[in-house]
C-alpha cells in the first residue's frame, strides 16, 4: 500500500504529460513519449526532494524552539509552589519531578543578581518554618553553583535578621558551604571579606563555652582553599589562634578530603600548628570523617598519603572504628550486627595487627544503650566476635567501659571466657563484689 501511494503522484503527472504531448505533437508521439516521461519523473522527484527538505527544516526549527529554554525572570518563579513541592518530598511524597527539574534549570538560568533577590523574596514569605528553611537551603545551594560569592552575601544578609535557630541553619547549612566554594576559587577575596565581617562584630555569637561556633566553622571552611594557594598564610592564620581553637578548626575542616595533595596539606598544617600530643587526635578526626559505610578505602589512602606513624595509628584507628560503630548503633547506616562489625575489625587488623581488640571492646561499650543497640545485643555481639576470633582485650576493654557491676550475672558468662587466668579471676571477683 505504501508503495502505491509513493508512486501515485508520479503516475498522475506522467499520464497528464503524455496526454498533452499527444494533442500537441501527434506526429512525433512515439519519438517524444519517452523524453516527456523522463522529464515528468525528474519534475516529480525534484518536487518531492524540495518538499522533504522543507518538512525537515520545519521539524528542525520546531525541535530547536522546543529545546530553547523559556525566557525566565525572577517574577516567573513560583516560590510557594517550589516550597510546597520540597515540603512534600520531606514528608515522603512524590512531587512532579519534571516540573522540579525544569524549575531548577530556570533558577540556574537567572542572573546572579536576580537569583540573590529571589533568596531575599523567599526569606519574606509567610510559610511554615521547615518549608521556608528547606526552600532557602535549596536556593542558596543553587546560587552557590552559579556564583558562590553572591550566595555568601545573600545568605549572610538573611541571617542578620534571622532568629537563633534559623541563623545557625543559614550560616552552617547555606553560607558556610558557599563560603568554602568561594574560598576555593579566590581565597584572598574570601578571607578579606570574612576578616572585615569579624572586625565589624558580625560573628560575635558565642555560646556557653565562650566560643563562636560560626567563626570556627567559617575558619575551617576557608582553610582548604587558602592552604592550596598559600600554605604559609594558612599556617600563619592557624598559629594566630589560641591552641584550643586551632584544634577545633582543623577537626572541622572536611574540605581536605579530596585527594593525596589535600591530605598532605592537612597533615602539614596539623604537624606545624599543634603540639605532638594533639596531632593524632586531629588526624583521627579527619580520617573518621572520610569513612563511607563499609568502605574504608578513602581512610586507608589518607593514612598512607599522610605517612602516619604506628603510634599515631594507635589513636587514629579507634576513632575511625568508633565513628563507624556509632553510626550503625544510631541507625545512620546499616544496623550494628556481627556481619557489619566484622569488616571494621578486619580493616583495623590490616592496618595494624593486634589493634582491634581493645578498640572494638571500648567502642562497643561506648555505644551500648544508644539507638537500637541495647545491652543484650552488645553482649551477644562481643561474645560472637570473641568466639570467632578470641581476644582477651576485646572482653576486658568492653567490661572495663560497661560497668557490669550493676548486672553482674548478665556479664559473668562473657568474663568466664577470658583466657588469662589472673585477668579472668580479677574480673570475676569484681563481678562477685570481691576486690
Amino acid at each position: 500500500m505504501q508503495l502505491k501511494h509513493a508512486l501515485l503522484p508520479i503516475a498522475v503527472l506522467a499520464g497528464s504529460g503524455i496526454f498533452l504531448a499527444k494533442r500537441q505533437f501527434a506526429a512525433t508521439e512515439k519519438r517524444h513519449s519517452m523524453v516527456i516521461f523522463r522529464e515528468t519523473i525528474r519534475t516529480v522527484t525534484e518536487h518531492r526532494t524540495v518538499t522533504q527538505a522543507a518538512a525537515a527544516a520545519k521539524a528542525g526549527a520546531e525541535a530547536k524552539k522546543a529545546a530553547m529554554p523559556e525566557v525566565v525572570t525572577r517574577a516567573s518563579i513560583d516560590l510557594k509552589m517550589l516550597a510546597g513541592s520540597m515540603g512534600a518530598m520531606q514528608r515522603g511524597g512524590f512531587p512532579d519531578m519534571q516540573a522540579m527539574v525544569k524549575m531548577q534549570k530556570s533558577l540556574l538560568g537567572l542572573p546572579a543578581e536576580d537569583f540573590s533577590q529571589l533568596i531575599t523574596d523567599a526569606g519574606r514569605l509567610d510559610l511554615p518554618e521547615d518549608q521556608k528553611n528547606g526552600l532557602l537551603m535549596m536556593l542558596l545551594q543553587g546560587l552557590t553553583q552559579k556564583d558562590p560569592k553572591a550566595a555568601v552575601l545573600a545568605g549572610r544578609e538573611l541571617s542578620r535578621n534571622a532568629g537563633g535557630s534559623q541563623m545557625t541553619m543559614l550560616n552552617m547549612g547555606g553560607v558556610r558551604p558557599a563560603f568554602a566554594a568561594w574560598a576555593k576559587q579566590d581565597p584572598a577575596a574570601a578571607v578579606q571579606w570574612y576578616d572585615a565581617e569579624v572586625a565589624a562584630g558580625h560573628f560575635e555569637n558565642k555560646g556557653l563555652n565562650d566560643v563562636d561556633q560560626a567563626r570556627t566553622q567559617f575558619e575551617s571552611a576557608v582553610l582548604p582553599g587558602l592552604a592550596a594557594k598559600d600554605p604559609a598564610a594558612a599556617s600563619a592564620r592557624l598559629l594566630a589562634m589560641p591552641e584550643a581553637q586551632r584544634m577545633s578548626v582543623l577537626s572541622s575542616s572536611t574540605g581536605f578530603a579530596e585527594d593525596a595533595a589535600s591530605h598532605k596539606a592537612f597533615a602539614s598544617l596539623v604537624r606545624g600548628t599543634l603540639p605532638p600530643e594533639k596531632q593524632a587526635d586531629a588526624l583521627g578526626s579527619m580520617a573518621a570523617s572520610m569513612q563511607n559505610g563499609t568502605d574504608f578505602k578513602n581512610v586507608s589512602e589518607f593514612l598512607a598519603s599522610t605517612a602516619v606513624t604506628p603510634a599515631e595509628k594507635e589513636k587514629i584507628l579507634p576513632q575511625v572504628a568508633g565513628s563507624r560503630l556509632r553510626n550503625m548503633a544510631w541507625g545512620f547506616s546499616e544496623p550494628l550486627t556481627y556481619e557489619n562489625a566484622v569488616p571494621v575489625r578486619k580493616w583495623m587488623e590490616e592496618q595494624q595487627p593486634g589493634s582491634s581488640g581493645k578498640a572494638m571492646g571500648e567502642s562497643l561499650a561506648a555505644v551500648t544503650g544508644t539507638g537500637k543497640f541495647d545491652q543484650g545485643k552488645a553482649l551477644a555481639l562481643v561474645t560472637r566476635l570473641y568466639d570467632e576470633d578470641p581476644s582477651d582485650e576485646l572482653i576486658t576493654s568492653f567490661l572495663d567501659r560497661s560497668k557490669p557491676q550493676g548486672n553482674p550475672e548478665l556479664y559473668r558468662p562473657l568474663a568466664a571466657k577470658i583466657q588469662d587466668p589472673a585477668q579472668r579471676r580479677k574480673i570475676l571477683d569484681l563481678l562477685s563484689g570481691r576486690k
